[in-house]
């Protein structure tokens, strides 16, 4: 039981240090968020917090699109790609890192617009 307990306080303390990170590297962060969930309205589903760990994701380093998946908690690589992905890149806030081959097992994702 104690393994678990300290393990959900890592759990918060990286939350709560990933928080302070974002407010001050994306200076308003609600905007950032408003931008990604008007590009891709299926992100109205998740939390600001989620989302936001999703930005600082990108902001770090390019993700996978498993990463990514884990991130909001989606399972289906196929919806994830179509519902989330493909809006994302359409509107310009992604882009993946190898362009020519777009289904690639390497591919990764980063953030191309300044959020």
């Amino acid at each position: 039981m104690l393994i678990l307990k300290l393990g959900k306080e890592e759990i918060q303390r990286n939350q709560e240090i990933v928080k302070e990170h974002l407010s001050q590297v994306v200076p308003s962060l609600s905007q950032a968020v408003l931008s990604l969930s008007q590009a891709c309205p299926k992100l109205n589903q998740y939390t600001t917090d989620v989302i936001a760990e999703f930005i600082y994701a990108l902001r770090e380093k390019p993700q996978s699109i498993l990463r990514l998946m884990e991130i909001l908690g989606e399972t289906n690589r196929t919806r994830f790609r179509n519902k989330i992905l493909l809006p994302l890149m359409e509107n310009g806030y992604i882009e993946p890192t190898i362009k020519e081959v777009p289904n690639s097992p390497k591919q990764l994702y980063r953030l191309c617009k300044k959020l």
